[in-house]
């Protein structure tokens, strides 16, 4: 399993500061051999946090396969970019939050 990146682990303590732990390196998604970032599985969301080394053309073809693959199997995945985490930890953790609320409008257990 890789480590969380500085960022990730930023993000991750920002959520969880809030009352939001996701769990980290999550690779519990069915018929996908990938670890996400971070998980909630209990809403079906994941979050990918991506630095430069994504913006490149394998690695983003690589990465949109994992998010599509992770639809087909009712998750939502939200992106997170590092340098959106540099500009704003808030608005971040805002987007990722506005996602769980979501989730929950659908159905899926509560994170209000």
């Amino acid at each position: 399993m890789a480590r969380p990146t500085p960022h990730a682990l930023q993000l991750y303590r920002a959520l969880r500061d809030r009352g939001f732990p996701p769990e980290l390196e999550y690779d519990r998604v069915p018929n996908i051999a990938h670890a996400f970032d971070m998980g909630f599985p209990d809403a079906k969301l994941l979050v990918e946090v991506h630095g430069g080394y994504h913006k490149g053309w394998a690695q983003r073809g690589l990465d949109e396969t994992y998010i599509e693959l992770a639809r087909r199997e009712g998750w939502e995945v939200v992106t997170v970019w590092n340098d959106e985490i540099d500009k704003s930890l808030d608005h971040a953790v805002s987007r990722v939050l506005a996602s769980l609320r979501g989730r929950k409008r659908r159905g899926n257990r509560s994170f209000d």
